[in-house]
């Protein structure tokens, strides 16, 4: 005796037939490329770095895309940070042939590691890009940056005026630190924090493939004990924006084109030192021995100074 499918059961085969298309057709070079008329917010799913895959404009007056997160939100979680950023990143026909033109350019590779040893660090980002052979036009109009957004656990800060230094060296075009900024407060009672640097990649667009390097400056805030003497802290992958807006600037229309890139780079893992939590009890009665000690030494150097002052006076 036959058997028959229940209608149901054949749309759910249909939608995974479809699914599994646009998985397959997006998994080879941009996962929107396919679709580069299509101006404003497109999301296919998530990137290595997940991230939506975004595209579309902002007014050239916004400097940071993530510079107005905080102020609707007190702390920081992945996916209402990456939907403020899609919400953010807006349809708009003024920029529609700058984002056609903006898929000129991919990121090839990512490549992140650490430098340095102790609590202060180099996070150190290796970008490749491509370039298509008819992406000339695209130096020749178009100012373009390169935008890294760090997403910061708890355990690790970046210093703005260090980075502000930075900037004004030129190494960065810009770089904000956006939530806890308080460089002084303990792992324990931090909040997380994002990191936003521009690189300009106008330089380097003729030729065929270049490398960009970052290294942001990170430090540790202190640890809670842990009886390995060690606290592992991982820095998730990062958020990479490119943008380009035309050389020739009209206040009244102008407006950066915007999209996201997809990076494969894989997590960093940070092993910072910090206290044994058994050895606690000996220090405490350490520290306070020492101190007790060294407050009946003042004491008693100030009764002896009095005494020989009152031998010298009579």
């Amino acid at each position: 005796m036959g058997t028959s499918c229940h209608p149901a059961a054949r749309v759910l085969v249909v939608i995974s037939i479809c699914c599994l298309c646009n998985f397959i057709s997006g998994s080879e070079g941009d996962p929107v490329d396919s679709c580069p008329e299509k101006v404003g917010t497109c999301t296919v799913g998530h990137t290595g770095s997940n991230t939506p895959n975004i595209v579309g404009c902002l007014p050239c007056s916004y400097n940071y895309l993530t510079a107005s997160y905080f102020d609707n939100h007190n702390s920081l979680l992945d996916s209402e940070f990456h939907d403020f950023l899609a919400e953010k990143i807006i349809s708009n026909d003024l920029c529609k042939s700058s984002v056609n033109n903006i898929y000129k350019i991919r990121l090839s590779d990512l490549n992140r590691y650490l430098i340095g040893e102790g609590s202060h660090r180099h996070l150190v980002s290796t970008m490749r890009f491509d370039r298509k052979l008819d992406a000339s036009k695209l130096q020749d109009d178009y100012f373009c940056e390169t935008i890294i957004i760090e997403r910061l656990p708890t355990g690790v800060f970046a210093d703005p005026f260090e980075l502000q230094h930075l900037v004004d060296q030129r190494v960065f075009l810009a770089a904000g630190v956006f939530g806890d900024t308080n460089l002084e407060l303990p792992s324990a009672l931090s909040n997380r924090s994002v990191v936003e640097i521009h690189m300009d990649v106008g330089s380097n667009i003729e030729l065929k493939s270049y490398e960009t390097v970052v290294q942001l400056p990170l430090h540790a805030r202190y640890p809670p004990l842990d009886a390995s003497g060690y606290a592992q802290v991982t820095i998730g992958k990062p958020d990479l924006f490119l943008r380009c807006r035309p050389k020739d600037l009209q206040k009244e229309t102008c407006s950066w084109a915007v999209r996201s890139l997809d990076s494969k780079a894989n997590n960093v893992t940070w092993q910072i030192p910090c206290g044994d939590e058994a050895l606690t009890h000996i220090v405490s009665n350490v520290t306070f021995l020492s101190a007790l000690t060294c407050s009946l030494l003042i004491v008693l150097s100030a009764v002896c100074f009095s005494r020989n002052e009152k031998i010298k006076g009579s």
